[in-house]
């Protein structure tokens, strides 16, 4: 019962519990709606403070507020703006209803268009933000990256240069400018390879693949890949793409099952064997080669362009889940083996399956070839992640020599790679066990000169060494899975070594399977009769090391020139960076893939050779990104 009394009030008054209420009150101070009393000095053409650096050329429209000590840049636009104190303003840049807060730096020709920046953002040369982009302190984008309207950037993000960020980022930690590393997209677990953005990229797999194609999938045990897949089929569907469920299964017998022409392209979503907390897709072509460069920029372009188009409810895409393709795995693995020599030599075997998926069907072909085998790890367990080879050293080389076994093998997760241990129970490097490899490849396969066998350009000298007896040509590839994959188009290559524990024989698959790489070497060894010990002990040994400098992308460019320009007139090799052959020393430059890093390496005869040529080199490539090709002779003459 109690009255109640209202009082229309003079003045202004807004509750700013939004971020769009926020950018609103600003809009309505600088137009004038808000009698407000500006700190800054009115100087005609802006409010400023002191401590300025205006340049004469830069403009000034409808009602500009700049805080302390601002830099404004030659022919810089501003309108209907403030800008806090500290703050640089690149030249040429465009800034129309920002808001900047303290110590922001904004390079030229950057645009920013009613959007709000916090404390000690850095922006570019040429990078835009968008309408009503929200990016908080700490934040970096780098030259002509794009902040797309609407998106907001939690503290600390940094955005890749050329960027495109389509979605805020909240948990993430930055943004890269393509989503592929060659086939593969990769990101920490449900953070930046989550479900939305799992779900999205499946519609535009899709849009790249076409409407009513059917696309193979697959994954690990890893709970995080589940809801990865998942999304990802969620998303192909929703566009019109079949979808054909290999569930729990191995890259390797994912590419297979691609060889039966029924499919358009396939992916497998694993954890990562690099890091426990990251996820990895991978993306198959049809022919189960890594999906081509063509399609990958496909994929891009719909994913960072918004572009996708849903189809109506009676055209979307269906799930259906083959049958018996470990059965047919098996049969085709065993069609292309010498069966009878394997089992004529009652291997004594060590395999560890490393918690992984070779344990679903390597057991059954060694069961075919009459091995006696000791396994560890051999169950699916993704709560294990595998035990780096370092920590099964002295548990395997006990086994070996109290136990009499000939051999051992460490499959990956993924059952794509091997490591391998002779009798002596001594696991050989991955660069010495390709050596080994491309040996028993060679010996075992006399009389079918002249073909050509491919390794990667990080291979060593030793390959060309032991390869000059015989009527075969190496060539030499960049390091990568997907060059090893491209090298079988060539109908002459019969082999494929690669650097990191994968190999290829063409003749049953055109991709690295750890399964059939060990089998293999079982065969090779039976038909040449080495012992691994003494085929090692016979073999030229060559030493590799490795450093890296820092450098940034931008950098890449010039300490790429300057290799180029130094290494003009010497023996050299141009795959993946620069590859120089000098007396008995072999150096490699080369940027590394995912880091702002240049990775030098060295080989020599010795390690103390090869640590000196790596240490001298990793200094030019110092001097070489700040653009210094001074004092070559004198540091490679040291």
């Amino acid at each position: 019962g109690m009255p109640l009394y209202g009082y229309i009030a003079d003045g202004y008054w807004k509750d700013i519990g939004n971020l769009h209420e926020y950018q609103l009150a600003h809009e309505d101070v600088l137009a004038g709606r808000v009698k407000v009393t500006f700190d800054a000095t009115d100087q005609g053409r802006f409010h400023g403070g002191t401590g300025l650096s205006i340049a004469p050329s830069a403009t000034f429209e409808g009602t500009v507020v700049l805080g302390d000590n601002v830099v404004v840049g030659d022919h810089a636009k501003l309108r209907n703006c403030v800008i806090g104190s500290g703050c640089s303003i690149g030249a040429g840049a465009e800034m129309s209803h920002a808001v900047l807060w303290s110590d922001v730096q904004i390079g030229d020709y950057a645009e920013v268009s009613r959007a709000v920046v916090c404390d000690s953002v850095t922006i570019g040369s040429r990078a835009t933000v968008g309408e009503n982009a929200i990016i908080a302190e700490g934040c970096v984008l780098g030259d002509h990256a794009r902040l797309l309207s609407n998106v907001k950037l939690w503290p600390r993000k940094v955005v890749e240069s050329h960027a495109i960020v389509t979605r805020s980022l909240v948990q993430e930690e930055r943004w890269s400018r393509v989503l592929f590393t060659d086939a593969r997209i990769g990101g920490v677990s449900n953070i930046d390879v989550n479900p939305e953005f799992a779900a999205k990229l499946g519609a535009c797999m899709g849009m790249a693949f076409g409407v009513g194609t059917t696309v193979i999938s697959s994954r690990d045990d890893d709970p995080v890949s589940r809801i990865i897949k998942r999304s990802i089929t969620s998303g192909l569907m929703s566009v019109g793409v079949n979808i054909a469920d290999l569930q729990t299964t191995s890259i390797p017998q994912t590419r297979q099952e691609l060889h039966t022409g029924r499919y358009v392209a396939g992916f497998h979503v694993r954890r990562s064997p690099s890091a426990p907390d990251r996820t990895d897709i991978i993306i198959f072509g049809r022919d189960g080669r890594d999906i081509q460069l063509s399609q990958t920029k496909s994929i891009e372009r719909y994913f960072f362009g918004e572009d996708v188009r849903r189809v109506s409810h009676e055209h979307v895409g269906r799930l259906g889940f083959p049958e018996r393709s470990t059965a047919m795995y098996v049969s085709r693995f065993l069609q292309t083996i010498d069966v009878e020599s394997i089992r004529e030599q009652h291997f004594r075997l060590l395999v560890d399956y490393s918690f992984g998926l070779a344990s679903t069907a390597f057991p059954q072909i060694l069961g075919e070839l009459e091995c006696r085998t000791l396994s560890m790890n051999d169950y699916v367990d993704s709560a294990h992640f595998a035990d780096p080879l370092a920590d099964v050293l002295d548990e395997s080389a006990t086994i070996m020599r109290s136990l009499g076994y000939q051999i051992g093998f460490k499959i990956n997760p993924g059952a794509e790679k091997i490591a391998l241990v002779d009798e002596r129970g001594i696991w050989f490097t991955s660069l010495r066990l390709l050596t080994i490899v491309t040996k028993l490849f060679l010996e075992s396969h006399r009389g079918r000169e002249p073909y050509r066998i491919a390794v990667p350009v990080q291979a060593t000298q030793e390959i060309e060494a032991i390869a000059a007896p015989y009527n075969v040509e190496v060539v030499r590839i960049r390091n990568s899975h997907s060059a090893m994959m491209e090298a079988t188009k060539d109908a002459s290559v019969a082999f494929v070594g690669g650097t990191r524990g994968g190999f290829i024989f063409p003749e049953f698959l055109n991709a690295s399977d750890g399964m059939y790489s060990a089998v293999k070497i079982l065969e090779m060894l039976s038909k040449t009769g080495y012992q691994l010990s003494k085929l090692d002990a016979e073999l030229p040994k060559r030493h590799q090391v490795t450093c890296s400098v820092g450098c940034t992308y931008e950098q890449r460019g010039t300490v790429m020139r300057l290799a180029m320009e130094y290494s003009e007139g010497k023996q050299r090799m141009l795959i993946d960076g620069v590859r120089i052959l000098e007396d008995h020393v072999t150096v490699l430059l080369l940027p590394h893939k995912e880091e702002e890093l240049f990775v030098v390496m060295a080989e020599a005869d010795d390690i103390q050779t090869a640590r000196k040529t790596c240490d001298i080199y990793a200094e030019l490539v110092s001097h070489w990104r700040f653009g210094r090709n001074d004092g070559h002779e004198d540091l490679v003459n040291s």
